[in-house]
């Protein structure tokens, strides 16, 4: 809990995983990998989910064409493919 001793509720952060996650990405410069950005999510929500809920999400925006992948060796670096997408 933060010092404020506010705490996200983590059926909260789940149902709004999709946008919580184009912000984190749109965020990042790098290290936007699925672990990266389950670490921003412990960190900034407190919240610590399953790479079970946050890769299909992840997926989900790639294939909705808001996110872009890069495969990489051993993981996939995401990026914001269409900003102006992202507020229609």
């Amino acid at each position: 809990m933060g010092e404020s001793g506010f705490q996200f509720d983590e059926a909260t952060v789940k149902s709004e995983l999709e946008e919580i996650l184009l912000l984190l990405v749109a965020h990042r410069e790098q290290d936007t990998h699925g672990k990266g950005l389950m670490g921003d999510l412990a960190a900034v929500f407190d919240t610590r989910l399953s790479p079970g809920t946050v890769y299909p999400r992840l997926h989900d925006l790639e294939e909705a064409g808001l996110l872009q992948a890069q495969e990489l060796v051993r993981t996939k670096e995401y990026r914001i493919d269409d900003m102006e997408g992202l507020y229609r």
